[in-house]
């Protein structure tokens, strides 16, 4: 009767190790839960194994249980783990998608601001060419200007050597660097004047110095040839 009651109960607590993880428990918990069933069963043998060694022995019906139980953990655990595993994958591939989709819109909106700006900058040439205003502009300002104008004299105030490594289409080397007279020879105060250097430090000074000589129509490109290979604007090169 003792060894019928302690196989069995042993058999129950067995059977609880396994269920009653798995109803509230990860994976991780579900080991621990069985180690201390196997723990706490290794004591009660050892606790009555003078008494009761025959009734308390482990017989094979017995090891084959714990086999087949320490199997069903293992399987059990595995299942959860990979349960889990796979319900994180799908929350992230679900956030995953939403950022993806929230990107996207952003890049059209960028796209139509973008486009809404290359109007309005456009639209802002036009005006100036309308007003014949002149002085300083943009790379994108001095592009625009360039289309419209073909008749613009477009002058690069730096050292040939530089004008000959790369330049804007069109452009005239005058160099300014010695001095500033050369741009009264080789210029007339009727053209319509585009300066730019390699920046705009030398192209500003060109500029108020024809300004002070009579030349009104005169336009500085800001950030000179820096700013337009920034742009991503074509330069050309001989």
């Amino acid at each position: 009767m003792v060894r019928y009651f302690w196989s069995t109960e042993n058999k129950r607590k067995n059977l609880e190790s396994v269920l009653v993880p798995f109803r509230s428990a990860s994976a991780s918990t579900l080991f621990s839960f069985h180690v201390e069933a196997i723990r706490e069963r290794q004591l009660k043998s050892d606790k009555y194994g003078c008494s009761l060694e025959r009734s308390c022995r482990h017989d094979g019906e017995d090891d084959l249980w714990l086999s087949k139980t320490n199997l069903v953990v293992v399987v059990v655990a595995v299942f959860a783990m990979l349960v889990t595993e796979g319900l994180l994958y799908i929350e992230l591939s679900a956030k995953y998608d939403s950022l993806q989709s929230l990107y996207d819109e952003l890049n059209d909106s960028y796209r139509e601001l973008s486009s809404s700006y290359s109007d309005l900058e456009a639209q802002y040439v036009d005006m100036m060419l309308a007003l014949e205003v002149y002085g300083n502009v943009t790379v994108t300002q001095a592009r625009l200007i360039m289309e419209r104008k073909p008749s613009l004299v477009v002058v690069d105030v730096r050292l040939y050597e530089a004008f000959e490594s790369g330049h804007l289409r069109g452009a005239v080397s005058i160099c300014t660097y010695c001095s500033m007279d050369y741009l009264l020879e080789n210029l007339s105060p009727e053209d319509e004047i585009l300066l730019y250097g390699q920046d705009d430090s030398w192209s500003l000074r060109a500029l108020q110095f024809l300004n002070q000589h009579g030349y009104e129509r005169v336009y500085n490109m800001i950030g000179g040839l820096d700013a337009w290979t920034a742009a991503g604007y074509p330069v050309t090169s001989g």
